[in-house]
């Protein structure tokens, strides 16, 4: 078997693909997922096909990239393509996992992309896609991304949410009942996108009357670490894609150390919570498919009532989950009661950790670590991918062959316990989300919130973004038919003062004549002097500088760049600066003190109001235009019991906004008893100092 035959871009190979799956046994049965990747933006020649490669070429009326659209037939051709295409910047690639837990993906397509595509030609390609799998006897099971809002929306369209077609669950079953149409979100990216939004400080997250916010998972590192596990790095919002934060701040422990430590963090140890149930529900190896169910519906009910909770309270979502994140829990939550149905109808093995696109990400890791022993380099082109390719698939081929013998590690994967369970019925599937949405409304009522059928009604509003029509591009939007693109010029010599504006009486390059005429160009000098240019050459002389992918993603190794840290001071005293999660005494107006915890701090003028630092100062230095800050957080009145201060939260606590000046000064961090905040003698004799 010769896997990397007959390779080339925008080609789905399912010819190589049913191959693959033959000659290692595995099922016609596959998940298809998707994804891209930044690469230097080079263009080149490819003498093997004559092609000029680099460049990004249009859709057809399928939504695939149109193929050999760049022939190198002339060189008014080549500038041609150079004038009015864009150069591809990302690498895209679709993955088919087979449907078995021990088998390894197959790159089904690459191609070169500018970024710039609708949902509707993700649409398109889905259903070209499908066709072909029919064509070849595959049963494509499921697509997954990982966040694309594109590729959500063709998502929501595909399964049809949310629409009121007849099904057999009821009205919180918000897609069409059909089991050919699953699509999932990356459950690894979807955790993460929850673990950025906790540690916005920017725009607090409230829901009735708690704050849920990382300052609280910051207030844990005073404790010892023994309590919670965390280092204050795993609290970085500095890199979006690193997982093990995700798995260290939900566990257990931590809601644990949050409940028993923390004031006012009972919200945000119940969002750990959810974390946690929806990790279980999609990524956990053990675990039953009725267990599942309920943890993801469970997530599902409690976004759903804080989303509509949100609208009626402040007229927007901005104090809750992003739209994004709650599309893609919707998706996965419908997309595992279809993939239930589809592996009881059809008897497939129900493992549901293979419906992600963690595929694409490790076919990523593993281009970027084919070079050789000497090389650190992570920026490639297109060409030189497809050399890592060939390596790749050689790689997986030798791995089968041989993995009778030997033990490959990236074939070895932990054994889904469930894959033969019996899977419940529908009418079992009902019963279990009633559980749930009861658990969510008990979860609900620990926010003081009123329970109420309409706050679990879906809240999906669709809106069809804009198309602009990219100008690199040209006119192009579908081309159907290819014939006019290979035209070829009759005449095969060219002058050199047609072709280049600044060219002397000569061009320096060496002659190729010795070369295959195929892979060069004919060019006269202004002195009539004729010479062979290779086309590789040629287009290097007309081509920008190459530009290189960032180096963001060796930034997480190196320990120069320091983040803003955020020291919190917690003494009764005054101080010249506030910190994110102290305590401080704030004069709400006529003498009116209030005790505050801040969370979020924002300007009260600007065009920009967003202040993203976890410190601000009190008064503001002489030599910065005065914007003006503002202070919002838990405000709360102070009841006095006996020598003691019990705090109250004010009735419009989440809609105060306090101007930094009107400051009095820090305070302890008050007592957690019995879920009543309290501060002792000690600091009420020192707030009593204010009061009077």
């Amino acid at each position: 078997m010769h896997l990397g035959r007959g390779i080339e871009p925008n080609h789905l190979r399912m010819g190589d693909f049913l191959e693959f799956l033959n000659n290692n046994q595995l099922p016609k049965v596959f998940v298809l997922s998707e994804d891209a990747t930044r690469i230097s933006g080079g263009i080149g020649y490819d003498t093997k096909r004559d092609q000029v490669y680099g460049l990004v070429p249009p859709f057809d009326s399928d939504g695939m990239p149109m193929k050999s659209f760049f022939p190198a037939s002339s060189p008014k051709k080549v500038i041609e393509y150079i004038n009015n295409y864009s150069i591809g910047r990302n690498l895209y690639v679709t993955m088919a996992q087979p449907l078995k837990s021990d088998a390894v993906s197959f790159c089904l397509m690459y191609s070169c992309s500018d970024n710039k595509f609708s949902s509707d030609d993700v649409l398109r390609r889905w259903s070209y896609t499908e066709q072909r799998c029919m064509d070849a006897g595959l049963d494509l099971v499921c697509r997954a991304s990982d966040g694309d809002p594109r590729l959500i929306s063709a998502m929501l369209r595909k399964m049809c949410i949310p629409c009121a077609y007849q099904n057999p669950f009821g009205a919180w079953y918000v897609a069409k009942y059909e089991t050919s149409n699953i699509c999932i979100q990356d459950p690894t990216h979807l955790l993460n996108k929850f673990r950025m939004r906790l540690m916005k400080t920017d725009k607090r997250l409230i829901f009735g009357k708690f704050q849920i916010s990382g300052v609280h998972l910051f207030e844990l590192l005073s404790l010892s670490r023994d309590q919670h596990g965390l280092f204050p790095s795993d609290l970085s919002s500095t890199d979006k894609m690193k997982f093990k934060p995700v798995e260290k701040i939900i566990e257990p422990r931590v809601a644990n150390a949050l409940r028993n430590n923390i004031p006012d963090a009972e919200g945000t140890a119940i969002y750990l919570d959810l974390m946690r149930k929806l990790r279980d529900s999609l990524m956990e190896y053990e675990g039953c498919p009725e267990k599942r169910l309920f943890s993801v519906w469970v997530c599902v009910f409690f976004v759903r009532a804080w989303r509509n909770w949100s609208v009626a309270k402040f007229k927007n979502i901005e104090h809750c989950l992003t739209t994004n994140c709650y599309w893609g829990l919707e998706i996965n939550a419908h997309a595992l009661i279809n993939f239930i149905i589809l592996c009881r109808e059809k008897h497939y093995d129900f493992d549901i950790t293979l419906l992600q696109s963690q595929e694409c990400e490790s076919f990523f890791r593993t281009s970027r670590s084919f070079t050789s022993t000497e090389s650190t380099v992570v920026n490639f082109d297109m060409q030189s991918f497809e050399s890592r390719l060939h390596k790749i698939e050689a790689k997986i081929e030798i791995m089968h062959k041989c993995k009778d013998d030997f033990q490959f590690p990236r074939l070895k994967r932990a054994k889904a316990a469930d894959s033969h369970l019996n899977l419940p019925s529908n009418s079992r599937i009902a019963e279990i989300v009633r559980d749930a949405k009861n658990e969510a409304s008990r979860l609900i009522n620990l926010f003081s919130i009123e329970v109420t059928e309409e706050l679990f009604r879906e809240c999906i509003y669709l809106r069809k973004p804009k198309e602009k029509c990219d100008e690199q591009v040209g006119k192009f939007e579908f081309v159907p038919c290819y014939e006019e693109v290979e035209e070829i010029d009759n005449e095969d010599i060219y002058e050199a003062d047609e072709i280049f504006l600044n060219t002397g009486s000569e061009l320096h390059v060496r002659d190729s004549k010795n070369c295959n005429d195929r892979n060069t160009f004919k060019i006269r000098h202004k002195n009539g002097k004729l010479i062979h240019v290779k086309k590789s050459t040629f287009i290097w002389m007309l081509q920008a500088d190459f530009e290189r992918v960032s180096s963001d993603r060796l930034q997480r190794f190196s320990g120069a760049a320091k983040n803003d840290q955020l020291v919190m001071v917690h003494l009764n005293e005054t101080r010249q600066y506030l910190s994110i999660g102290e305590w401080i005494m704030m004069d709400l107006g006529n003498g009116h003190l209030s005790i505050c915890k801040v969370y979020e701090f924002t300007y009260l003028s600007g065009k920009r109001r967003s202040y993203t630092r976890f410190t601000a100062p009190i008064n503001a230095p002489e030599d910065v235009e005065v914007k003006g800050i503002g202070v919002k957080g838990a405000y709360f009145e102070l009841v006095r019991i006996d020598c003691e201060y019990k705090l109250e939260l004010h009735d419009n606590s989440d809609m105060l906004c306090i101007a930094i000046e009107n400051y009095v000064t820090h305070l302890e961090r008050p007592a957690h008893v019995s879920g009543i905040i309290i501060y002792n003698q000690m600091t009420a004799r020192y707030i009593d100092m204010f009061l009077n």
